[in-house]
């Protein structure tokens, strides 16, 4: 093969992967189906409730936003409320931002009514280790992490530990 011929071969290989890319049908560094291999089938998307949602925001709101609608659609998740000032807007993109159970949190708009400034947020839910299956929660929990802490009275000393307290030791 000729320079040439090459060089139109790349190129056209490149606009192809381009393309797929644009299209959501490449992901960078996987390596394509081997021939007679059916490609994985794409995972089933992850379904969030948009009260769950609603409690984990509950907690970053800062005093004087009020949260308005929440929605879910698979892990993409939409919040609207009102607030007394931009400032506290900002305040609960940044604490939407610090907490682990979401990405990319952006102010989609926001305007003046009345004394107040209405808003609408667009979040994505990140659970890195999937939505939780029962309670309030919105994501589980890291694996193997205790938060409990067990109170125990070891020669007459009362002692907090990690692990359970030896029979008979409880206090």
């Amino acid at each position: 093969m000729n320079r040439l011929a090459t060089a139109t071969a790349f190129l056209a290989m490149l606009l192809l992967a381009d393309v797929a890319l644009a299209q959501g049908k490449f992901i960078p560094g996987a390596r394509p189906p081997a021939a007679g291999e059916r490609p994985a089938a794409p995972a089933a998307p992850v379904r969030y409730e948009p009260d769950k949602l609603r409690s984990a925001l509950l907690g970053l709101v800062p005093p004087r936003l009020m949260l308005g609608g929440v929605s879910v659609e698979n892990d993409r998740g939409t919040v609207s409320g009102t607030a007394k000032a931009q400032a506290l807007v900002s305040d609960f993109l940044r604490a939407i931002d610090r907490a682990g159970d979401f990405q990319r949190a952006e102010l989609r708009s926001i305007r003046m009514a009345g004394d107040q400034y209405e808003f609408d947020i667009g979040l994505q839910i990140a659970c890195v280790h999937g939505p939780a299956k029962s309670g309030p929660r919105l994501c589980n929990p890291p694996p193997g992490k205790s938060n409990t802490v067990h109170r125990c009275k070891v020669n007459g000393t009362v002692t907090f530990q990690a692990t359970p307290c030896a029979p008979g030791q409880d206090a």
